[in-house]
């Protein structure tokens, strides 16, 4: 069964992930006791998470995840980036294969596996096994 973790607090379910300010919100429902939050970290135990988007803060997906962005913060998938991915500020790091595109504007890209799409860094590093464009 598919579980979120935000804040240490556990969630059944969640395709789609949206924290926008002190608002929280899990396949359209808003999820409250965060309002005083400065700093939100979620952790995804799904085979496959939709969307994850996320103003501030730590993105983990131990599974697959089609899409995620964060405006600062670092995101880091244990398994395979079937979408896109995008962090203002922040490291992205991969353990499996990325099928879309990259991009972070001040960050490190770290890939395991294999990148089909294309990686853009304004400041930092890249790093994948094999970078291998259409």
């Amino acid at each position: 069964m598919a579980f979120n973790i935000i804040n240490g607090k556990r969630y059944i379910g969640g395709r789609n992930i949206t924290v926008t300010g002190d608002k929280i919100v899990i396949d359209g429902k808003v999820v409250s006791g965060y309002e005083n939050e400065k700093n939100i970290t979620i952790v995804i135990e799904s085979e496959l998470v939709e969307n994850v988007k996320l103003d501030a803060g730590t993105i983990t997906v131990n599974g697959n995840v089609a899409k995620a962005t964060t405006g600062s913060g670092n995101i880091k998938v244990k398994g395979d980036l079937v979408g896109d991915i995008k962090v203002g500020s922040g490291d992205i790091e991969v353990d499996g294969n990325i099928s879309g595109n990259v991009q972070t504007g001040s960050g490190d890209v770290n890939v395991r596996g294999d990148i089909y799409g294309d990686v853009e860094t304004r400041s930092g590093d890249i790093d994948a096994k094999r970078h291998v464009i259409g």
